[in-house]
């Protein structure tokens, strides 16, 4: 099966922002399904180590924080910006 992608694009200049897989309703139950699965082995965890991963993941997060804020900036613009 052909994996099909949405591709996001600035509307003022055509720019490609990013591509991501289209997901179907198969995609999202399968995606709900393994949240499901992953919290048994999370919720198993010990305070210290969940705490150790969410400092991991905020990390993260702060290192990618221009890349993520034009994502999110580009987003808002497209979303207010009047088309033809």
């Amino acid at each position: 099966m052909a994996v099909v992608t949405a591709h996001d694009e600035r509307p003022a200049t055509g720019e490609l922002v990013g591509s991501v897989p289209d997901a179907g309703e198969a995609d999202v139950v399968a995606a709900i399904d393994a949240a499901a699965a992953a919290f048994d082995a999370w919720k198993s965890l010990a305070a210290v180590e969940r705490a150790r991963l969410l400092r991991r993941a905020a990390d993260a997060v702060r290192e990618r924080k221009g890349d993520i804020a034009s994502v999110m900036f580009h987003g808002v613009v497209a979303a207010v910006t009047p088309t033809g």
